[in-house]
């Protein structure tokens, strides 16, 4: 009979070790009692009897420890069970993103004496909703600039239509009329890009990263500063941004799309 009890624990003992999650349960102090074969193998033990007697201080870092203590000490505290997103880290050092459950553990006199947990990782689906909602940003971003250049490129008209008014109402001829407008400024593609967001309302650090996503790779925004201080600045014979964008749409320069 006590051979067959034991075969029995021994049964249980390779059901949770086959388990893809992590499995583990700890007392009121968050001490581990033990953990399944994948809890083990996920914190770089041997086997799940090495994790007897230790804490997720032991484990992780102070930041995810003090995560997990703030979860565990909910259930213990108000002995209900809870599934949560949590973030862990990989043995190789890479970020994970769990779902727990985790609920209050009894023993058989039905007192608390501690918690059970079941995590799941979920990082490949995390990554493809984080990427799903990125795609969406820069999509609504794009519809945003898009509407905003058929914005400007209105008002540029508009502009234009009060210039060819006014020289109608000073009766100068066509050939006078083209003399008015000032000679074209040579600019570059980032200029020109710069430009455009200029007159979008963007923020420097705004450009930086709207260009960036669109080229695939990281622009400093001190380097969009740069090149507003020291060649548009230079080039269209201004000293602040208003002036940069009233010359810049005097002079035709700002491109209607990008």
């Amino acid at each position: 009979m006590k051979q067959n009890k034991l075969d029995q624990v021994d049964f249980y003992k390779h059901i949770i070790n086959s388990i893809e999650g992590s499995i583990y349960w700890k007392d009121l102090n968050g001490v581990y009692l033990g953990c399944n074969l994948y809890a083990a193998k996920m914190v770089g033990l041997a086997k799940p009897e090495d994790i007897i007697g230790k804490t997720d201080f032991d484990l992780f870092s102070r930041e995810i420890a003090n995560q997990y203590k703030k979860h565990d000490k909910h259930v213990i505290t108000y002995e209900t069970e809870i599934s949560i997103e949590e973030q862990g880290v990989a043995v190789d050092g890479s970020i994970l993103y769990q779902l727990s459950s985790k609920k209050p553990l009894y023993d058989s006199q039905g007192d608390l004496i501690g918690i059970i947990g079941n995590t799941i990782n979920v990082t490949d689906r995390k990554k493809a909703q984080m990427l799903e909602l990125e795609n969406q940003r820069l999509y609504n971003e794009k519809e945003i600039l898009a509407k905003g250049g058929k914005l400007l490129k209105d008002v540029l008209l508009l502009i234009e239509q009060y210039k060819i008014d006014e020289l109608d109402k000073k009766n100068i001829s066509r050939p006078l009329r083209e003399s008015c407008y000032m000679e074209e400024i040579k600019l570059s593609r980032r200029e020109k890009q710069i430009l455009y967001y200029l007159a979008m309302g963007k923020s420097t650090k705004e450009i930086a990263t709207i260009i960036g996503n669109l080229d695939s790779k990281i622009i400093s925004y001190k380097t969009i500063l740069s090149i507003i201080n020291k060649k548009l600045y230079i080039k269209f014979d201004v000293i602040s941004r208003g002036q940069l964008i009233e010359r810049a749409i005097r002079m035709k320069m700002i491109p209607l799309i990008i």
